[in-house]
C-alpha cells in the first residue's frame, strides 16, 4: 500500500469516526429531551384524575388502579367494575384485547397523553391487554426503529 492509498484510507477512517460520533451524541441528546419533557407531576395534569366527559364528575372506582409497563407479563385481579387507567407511556401503541367481552374501554372518557385509556372490568373471566408500541417520530428526522411488546392478564371476578 502507497502513501496515498494509506493517507485517503485513514482520512475514511476519520469521517466514518465522526459520523458515529455525531450521530451518538444526536440520539442520545434528544432521548434526553424526551424523558426531560414527559416528566410531568401527576397533580399538573389536565384531566386527572380521569372525568366523565358526559357529566364531568371524576371517574372512580373502590381502589385507583393504574397499569403500566412493569406490570408486562403480569397477572393482574380486579373485581367485576372496577376501573383501571392503561398507562404504557408516549409511544403509538396498538392495543388490543384477546376476549373484549371480559374487560372494555370505557368510552367518552379523556386521559393523558401518555395513556391508552381507562378500562373496566365487565364480566367475570379471563382476558389478555396486548400492546405494541413504536416510537412517535417526526417527519424527516432520524427516528430509533424498535418495538415494545407488551402483554398484561386480566382475572375479573
Amino acid at each position: 500500500m502507497n502513501k496515498i492509498q494509506r493517507n485517503t484510507l485513514i482520512g475514511l477512517l476519520i469521517l466514518i469516526i465522526i459520523g458515529i460520533i455525531a450521530y451518538y451524541y444526536s440520539v442520545s441528546s434528544k432521548t434526553v429531551e424526551q424523558v426531560t419533557a414527559t416528566t410531568t407531576v401527576v397533580s399538573d395534569i389536565p384531566n386527572f384524575p380521569p372525568t366523565d366527559s358526559v357529566t364531568g364528575k371524576p371517574v372512580t372506582s373502590s381502589e385507583e388502579r393504574f397499569i403500566t409497563q412493569s406490570n408486562n407479563n403480569t397477572i393482574v385481579r380486579i373485581k367485576k367494575g372496577e376501573r383501571f387507567l392503561l398507562k404504557l407511556g408516549e409511544m403509538n401503541w396498538n392495543i388490543s384485547l384477546s376476549n373484549p367481552n371480559i374487560v372494555e374501554r370505557v368510552k367518552n372518557i379523556a386521559v393523558m397523553k401518555d395513556a391508552q385509556g381507562i378500562y373496566e372490568g365487565k364480566t367475570l373471566g379471563t382476558t389478555d391487554i396486548l400492546g405494541e408500541g413504536r416510537p412517535i417520530c417526526n417527519q424527516g428526522e432520524m427516528c430509533a426503529q424498535f418495538i415494545i411488546n407488551f402483554k398484561v392478564t386480566i382475572i375479573v371476578e
